[in-house]
């Protein structure tokens, strides 16, 4: 048996309330991203690691934000979460081994702290350079 850690790769998403009297939705936008702070998950999560870019979501091409009135704005950003799944298999293909690491992956529910702040996608990826998963496999 060969050791393996495979790094994989999901979205996550936030949304942040904005005050503002600017009528422009792009401004509103440069706002909720200066404002998003979930970049520290608590030490339960920690093993999930967010995108230091957060992104604002778009829908037919326009910011998806929600207007509650009075100047008050939802804006829903995104960036990527990723961890890395430790595995010891016979297996030597590179998509078998990220195939059997994207099953043993656990981090899809969040505590209920970090769970009010940031949704995670539902589906891991494994990390790609040139087309082929990444990892690091451990000698002993």
């Amino acid at each position: 048996m060969t050791a393996h850690t495979v790094p994989l790769t999901t979205y996550a998403d936030t949304v942040v309330r904005v005050e503002t009297d600017l009528p422009d939705l792009d401004a509103v936008v440069e706002l909720a991203l200066g404002l998003v702070d979930v970049g520290s998950l608590c030490n339960y999560c920690g093993d999930i690691e967010l995108g230091d870019d957060w992104e604002c979501v778009t829908v037919d091409g326009e910011p998806n934000l929600t207007s509650l009135g009075g100047g008050v704005y939802m804006v829903t950003l995104t960036t990527h979460a990723g961890t890395a799944v430790d595995i010891e298999t016979d297996l030597t293909n590179p998509g078998a081994i990220a195939e059997r690491a994207v099953e043993e992956c656990d981090t899809g529910s969040l505590c209920h702290q970090c769970a009010s702040t940031v949704t995670l996608g539902d589906t891991w990826q494994p990390v790609l350079i040139d087309g082929v998963p990444t990892m690091t496999t451990h000698t002993k």
